[in-house]
Protein backbone atom coordinates (compact mmCIF):
# COMPACT_ATOMS: atom_id res chain seq x y z
CA UNK A 1 0.00 0.00 0.00
CA UNK A 2 2.81 2.32 0.75
CA UNK A 3 4.03 1.96 -2.79
CA UNK A 4 0.66 2.99 -4.11
CA UNK A 5 0.56 5.98 -1.85
CA UNK A 6 4.02 6.97 -2.96
CA UNK A 7 3.05 6.50 -6.57
CA UNK A 8 -0.13 8.55 -6.11
CA UNK A 9 1.76 11.33 -4.30
CA UNK A 10 4.69 11.14 -6.69
CA UNK A 11 2.56 11.17 -9.80
CA UNK A 12 1.20 14.71 -9.42
CA UNK A 13 4.68 16.02 -8.76
CA UNK A 14 6.06 14.03 -11.63
CA UNK A 15 3.24 15.27 -13.86
CA UNK A 16 4.01 18.88 -12.92
CA UNK A 17 7.68 18.38 -13.72
CA UNK A 18 6.84 16.67 -17.00
CA UNK A 19 4.41 19.48 -17.89
CA UNK A 20 7.06 22.08 -17.10
CA UNK A 21 9.54 20.28 -19.34
CA UNK A 22 6.94 20.11 -22.12
CA UNK A 23 6.20 23.84 -21.76
CA UNK A 24 9.91 24.64 -21.96
CA UNK A 25 10.31 22.40 -25.03
CA UNK A 26 7.27 24.02 -26.72
CA UNK A 27 8.62 27.54 -26.03
CA UNK A 28 12.01 26.52 -27.43
CA UNK A 29 10.38 25.00 -30.53
CA UNK A 30 8.25 28.12 -30.99
CA UNK A 31 11.32 30.39 -30.73
CA UNK A 32 13.26 28.21 -33.19
CA UNK A 33 10.25 28.13 -35.52
CA UNK A 34 10.04 31.96 -35.47
CA UNK A 35 13.76 32.24 -36.24
CA UNK A 36 13.42 29.79 -39.15
CA UNK A 37 10.42 31.70 -40.48
CA UNK A 38 12.42 34.97 -40.44
CA UNK A 39 15.31 33.29 -42.28
CA UNK A 40 12.89 31.84 -44.83
CA UNK A 41 11.34 35.29 -45.40
CA UNK A 42 14.78 36.84 -45.89
CA UNK A 43 15.82 34.13 -48.35
CA UNK A 44 12.53 34.42 -50.26
CA UNK A 45 13.01 38.18 -50.59
CA UNK A 46 16.58 37.71 -51.88
CA UNK A 47 15.44 35.09 -54.42
CA UNK A 48 12.73 37.48 -55.64
CA UNK A 49 15.30 40.28 -56.03
CA UNK A 50 17.70 38.01 -57.94
CA UNK A 51 14.89 36.76 -60.18
CA UNK A 52 13.85 40.33 -60.98
CA UNK A 53 17.47 41.29 -61.73
CA UNK A 54 18.03 38.24 -63.92
CA UNK A 55 14.83 38.82 -65.90
CA UNK A 56 15.81 42.39 -66.84
CA UNK A 57 17.53 42.72 -70.24
CA UNK A 58 21.23 43.35 -70.04
CA UNK A 59 22.29 46.94 -70.57
CA UNK A 60 23.56 47.47 -74.12
CA UNK A 61 25.20 50.83 -73.59
CA UNK A 62 28.47 49.60 -72.22
CA UNK A 63 31.61 50.88 -73.91
CA UNK A 64 32.45 47.43 -75.26
CA UNK A 65 29.08 47.24 -77.06
CA UNK A 66 29.40 50.60 -78.80
CA UNK A 67 30.28 50.62 -82.45
CA UNK A 68 33.25 52.77 -83.40
CA UNK A 69 32.69 56.30 -84.66
CA UNK A 70 32.41 56.62 -88.42
CA UNK A 71 32.45 60.09 -89.95
CA UNK A 72 29.48 60.91 -92.15
CA UNK A 73 30.54 61.03 -95.80
CA UNK A 74 30.06 64.22 -97.79
CA UNK A 75 26.83 64.22 -99.80
CA UNK A 76 27.08 62.88 -103.33
CA UNK A 77 25.74 65.33 -105.93
CA UNK A 78 25.93 62.97 -108.89
CA UNK A 79 29.30 64.26 -110.12
CA UNK A 80 30.91 62.01 -112.70
CA UNK A 81 34.09 60.41 -111.46
CA UNK A 82 33.36 60.73 -107.74
CA UNK A 83 30.75 58.00 -107.33
CA UNK A 84 33.27 55.30 -106.36
CA UNK A 85 34.84 57.52 -103.71
CA UNK A 86 31.39 58.18 -102.26
CA UNK A 87 30.47 54.49 -102.27
CA UNK A 88 33.79 53.62 -100.63
CA UNK A 89 33.07 56.09 -97.82
CA UNK A 90 29.61 54.57 -97.38
CA UNK A 91 31.05 51.04 -97.28
CA UNK A 92 33.49 52.12 -94.55
CA UNK A 93 30.57 53.33 -92.42
CA UNK A 94 28.82 49.98 -92.90
CA UNK A 95 32.05 48.13 -92.04
CA UNK A 96 32.55 50.11 -88.82
CA UNK A 97 28.89 50.02 -87.75
CA UNK A 98 27.44 46.68 -88.88
CA UNK A 99 24.72 46.58 -86.21
CA UNK A 100 23.44 50.02 -87.17
CA UNK A 101 23.16 49.05 -90.84
CA UNK A 102 22.33 45.38 -90.53
CA UNK A 103 20.03 45.03 -93.52
CA UNK A 104 19.74 46.29 -97.09
CA UNK A 105 16.86 48.71 -96.41
CA UNK A 106 18.82 50.46 -93.64
CA UNK A 107 21.85 50.75 -95.92
CA UNK A 108 19.82 52.14 -98.81
CA UNK A 109 18.03 54.62 -96.53
CA UNK A 110 21.41 55.86 -95.25
CA UNK A 111 22.79 56.15 -98.79
CA UNK A 112 19.70 58.00 -100.11
CA UNK A 113 19.97 60.39 -97.16
CA UNK A 114 23.44 61.35 -98.38
CA UNK A 115 22.46 62.05 -101.97
CA UNK A 116 22.15 65.66 -103.16
CA UNK A 117 20.95 67.52 -106.25
CA UNK A 118 20.48 65.23 -109.29
CA UNK A 119 21.50 62.12 -107.38
CA UNK A 120 19.01 63.01 -104.63
CA UNK A 121 16.21 63.48 -107.17
CA UNK A 122 16.99 60.06 -108.63
CA UNK A 123 17.24 58.27 -105.25
CA UNK A 124 14.19 60.02 -103.79
CA UNK A 125 12.05 59.01 -106.77
CA UNK A 126 12.98 55.36 -106.34
CA UNK A 127 12.50 55.44 -102.56
CA UNK A 128 9.14 57.23 -102.67
CA UNK A 129 7.62 54.76 -105.11
CA UNK A 130 9.18 51.90 -103.10
CA UNK A 131 10.72 50.40 -106.20
CA UNK A 132 11.72 46.74 -105.73
CA UNK A 133 15.36 47.81 -106.12
CA UNK A 134 15.03 49.58 -102.74
CA UNK A 135 15.11 46.16 -101.05
CA UNK A 136 18.49 45.06 -102.41
CA UNK A 137 21.54 47.16 -101.62
CA UNK A 138 23.82 45.68 -104.28
CA UNK A 139 21.18 46.19 -107.00
CA UNK A 140 20.56 49.75 -105.80
CA UNK A 141 24.29 50.53 -105.93
CA UNK A 142 24.59 49.04 -109.44
CA UNK A 143 21.75 51.26 -110.60
CA UNK A 144 23.37 54.29 -108.96
CA UNK A 145 26.63 53.46 -110.73
CA UNK A 146 24.83 52.92 -114.03
CA UNK A 147 23.28 56.37 -113.79
CA UNK A 148 26.09 58.40 -112.25
CA UNK A 149 29.41 56.55 -112.25
CA UNK A 150 31.44 57.17 -115.34
CA UNK A 151 34.97 56.75 -114.04
CA UNK A 152 38.07 57.55 -115.95
CA UNK A 153 39.30 54.12 -116.99
CA UNK A 154 41.93 52.53 -119.18
CA UNK A 155 42.67 54.65 -122.24
CA UNK A 156 40.95 57.73 -120.79
CA UNK A 157 43.28 57.54 -117.79
CA UNK A 158 46.29 57.03 -120.07
CA UNK A 159 45.30 60.10 -122.12
CA UNK A 160 44.92 62.19 -118.98
CA UNK A 161 48.21 60.84 -117.67
CA UNK A 162 49.99 61.95 -120.85
CA UNK A 163 48.43 65.41 -120.60
CA UNK A 164 48.97 65.97 -116.88
CA UNK A 165 50.81 69.17 -115.97
CA UNK A 166 51.81 70.59 -112.63
CA UNK A 167 50.78 74.13 -113.49
CA UNK A 168 50.47 76.32 -110.41
CA UNK A 169 49.74 73.35 -108.11
CA UNK A 170 52.14 72.24 -105.44
CA UNK A 171 54.23 69.15 -106.13
CA UNK A 172 52.19 67.09 -103.64
CA UNK A 173 48.91 67.81 -105.48
CA UNK A 174 50.54 67.03 -108.83
CA UNK A 175 52.00 63.77 -107.47
CA UNK A 176 48.66 62.79 -105.95
CA UNK A 177 46.87 63.22 -109.29
CA UNK A 178 49.65 61.31 -111.03
CA UNK A 179 49.39 58.36 -108.61
CA UNK A 180 45.60 58.38 -108.91
CA UNK A 181 45.76 58.25 -112.71
CA UNK A 182 48.36 55.46 -112.57
CA UNK A 183 45.91 53.49 -110.42
CA UNK A 184 43.17 54.11 -112.97
CA UNK A 185 45.23 52.71 -115.83
CA UNK A 186 45.19 49.29 -114.19
CA UNK A 187 42.32 47.11 -115.40
CA UNK A 188 39.55 46.96 -112.85
CA UNK A 189 36.11 45.44 -112.59
CA UNK A 190 34.46 48.88 -112.91
CA UNK A 191 36.32 49.70 -116.12
CA UNK A 192 35.83 46.32 -117.76
CA UNK A 193 32.05 46.29 -117.21
CA UNK A 194 31.33 49.82 -118.43
CA UNK A 195 29.74 50.24 -121.84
Amino acid sequence: ILNWIQILHASPLSAVITNAKHDQTLRSLSTNNSALFKQLSTLTEKVNQLTATASRPAATNSDSDKEPFAPTPEPYHGDFGSCQAFLTQISLVFELQPRSYSNDRLRIAYLVGLLAEDACDWGTALWRKQAPICNFYSAFVKELERNFDHPVCGQDAVSRLLDIQQGSRCVAAYAREFRTLIGMTQPSKECSTKD
